[in-house]
């Protein structure tokens, strides 16, 4: 028996259409408005890339970008501009806008306002349910009536360690965490602010930590660690310190 395989690739002919239409595209559609309006009528798959670094090589869909990147970064492009690429290592051809320039140093609210929102919905959600649970807290200590007035149910948790990072049955906590370890056995706490939600405990038990004797191996270790870290941490020192100007992107 003999396994004979033959590689597909396009031909030139279906090179040189694909040329054409995506360099017409390009010509027909040299701003921001048109391009969306000719991906929809020719309906084309359209990528996103935000937050583009000078360093990047790929790009959501693309290994070998390093070409628009470079272009992204170039003086000379200006937001809104369209080009055409020739990825030939991909057997591609791409066309780009450019969306957004952002400048280095604060960001604008606009540029930011879509990531910050959530946060700020968040933030305002907490203060609503603190100031509730601070009325319902003047007529009662008691947890359990507390979580009936908030219509809510208390859960207990056990052996969380003040080194823990997770809260069990509501994830990353710290701060809610760091606070348990202020408490003093029977008190409920005030509201806590977390970052899923906002708390109410009161702590049934703390345990001390025995004495684990002989820290000679532990001083040991992390004296080890840390050596390993000077070097890196040099590094960036000096680099921050240092006004620097990284034009690496204008030839690789």
């Amino acid at each position: 028996m003999a396994v004979v395989e033959r590689k597909i690739e396009p031909s030139n002919k279906t090179f040189k259409e694909m040329f054409t239409k995506a360099n017409k595209f390009a010509a027909e559609n040299d701003n921001e408005t048109t391009f969306n309006d000719g991906i929809k009528k020719q309906n084309l798959n359209k990528r996103q890339a935000e937050y583009i670094q000078k360093s990047d090589v790929t790009l959501p869909g693309l290994e070998s970008a390093r070409e628009i990147v470079r272009w992204t970064y170039n003086k000379e492009t200006k937001k809104g501009n369209v080009a055409m690429f020739d990825l030939a290592a991909e057997n591609k051809y791409v066309v780009a806008l450019l969306t957004n320039i952002r400048k280095k140093g604060i960001a604008p609210l606009e540029d930011i306002k879509k990531n910050i929102e959530p946060l700020v919905i968040r933030d305002k959600k907490a203060k609503v349910l603190i100031d509730k649970i601070n009325a319902s807290m003047s007529s009662t200590k008691d947890i359990y009536a507390l979580a009936a007035k908030m219509n809510t149910k208390v859960d207990s948790l056990k052996s969380i360690s003040f080194f823990s990072y997770n809260l069990p049955l509501y994830g990353p906590e710290p701060e809610v965490i760091g606070t348990l370890f202020t408490l003093k056995p029977g008190a409920l706490s005030a509201p806590i602010k977390g970052a899923n939600g906002v708390f109410v405990a009161i702590l049934d038990n703390i345990s001390k930590p025995q004495n684990a004797g002989d820290f000679n191996m532990m001083r040991m270790q992390l004296g080890s660690e840390y050596s390993q870290k000077v070097s890196n941490i040099l590094f960036n020192a000096l680099e921050e310190s240092t006004d620097i100007e990284d034009n690496r992107i204008l030839f690789y």
